[in-house]
């Protein structure tokens, strides 16, 4: 399936049901999805629409290599872009995101997430700490960005919910930042986040999930088992 057929997508919009379950930090799907917005300091109105991995590519590149190139213009014009991820990128499209900005010196890329991909591998720490080392900002969606996808990205179809507050979010938020916090720390002293990492494995175990599944597999690795609630005809990316 293509992107511009999929059925989560309507107009460039999200489908309602599609992103409170996709962007749940407490449910691990494996499809990723991408809400993103690019500004133009010559222009007075910014482009959003949104995105979802495929069989063949995650969403960053996707966006990289498709939506970019489509929207591209003038080289020189200050360009400001803001993805919100249901995934974190992983080590392979962290390395294509630096490539992406350095052609690129005039755009300037923010990164909100949901949740952190496969989060206890090392590639994948170091790739999130690259990003931020050239200039990229990171940081775990909080109430006030959930509810701006909602107004911004979110298909409007009964026009009677006029804002998403999820407080019942606040505890996975909290670990999620935690855990990006400890990513980022440049010094070993505090173990490489191994405390917080423990943390939410807890809180998982807590919530009565057998395993834990971290994310889409990277392209190299083989799907661990499925578990009950990750089944369904959603492809795997990558």
């Amino acid at each position: 399936i293509t992107i511009s057929e999929s059925p989560s997508i309507l107009m460039g919009k999200i489908l309602q049901d599609t992103f409170i379950d996709s962007y749940d930090p407490s449910v691990l799907r494996r499809v990723q999805y991408m809400l993103y917005e690019i500004k133009r300091s010559n222009s007075k109105r910014p482009w959003q629409s949104c995105c979802h991995s495929t069989r063949t590519e995650h969403a960053e590149i996707h966006f990289i290599e498709d939506v970019f190139q489509e929207q591209r213009s003038d080289p020189s014009v200050h360009c400001s872009i803001t993805w919100y991820m249901s995934w974190s990128p992983c080590a392979d499209c962290c390395r294509a995101i630096r490539d992406f900005l350095k052609e690129q010196p005039n755009v300037n890329l923010v990164i909100y997430v949901a949740r952190i991909y496969w989060h206890k591998e090392e590639n994948n720490r170091q790739g999130l700490r690259s990003l931020v080392n050239i200039g990229v900002s990171i940081r775990v969606m909080d109430l006030p960005a959930y509810s701006y996808c909602w107004r911004t990205f979110v298909d409007d179809e009964d026009n009677n919910e006029d804002d998403y507050w999820p407080r019942h979010f606040a505890p996975w938020i909290m670990l999620y930042s935690l855990e990006l916090q400890s990513i980022l720390q440049v010094s070993r002293a505090l173990g490489r986040g191994k405390l917080h990492a423990e943390m939410i494995d807890s809180h998982m175990q807590n919530q009565k999930q057998i395993k834990i599944y971290w994310g889409p597999p990277p392209h190299h690795r083989t799907p661990p088992p499925l578990l009950p609630f990750l089944q369904g005809p959603a492809p795997w990316p990558g």
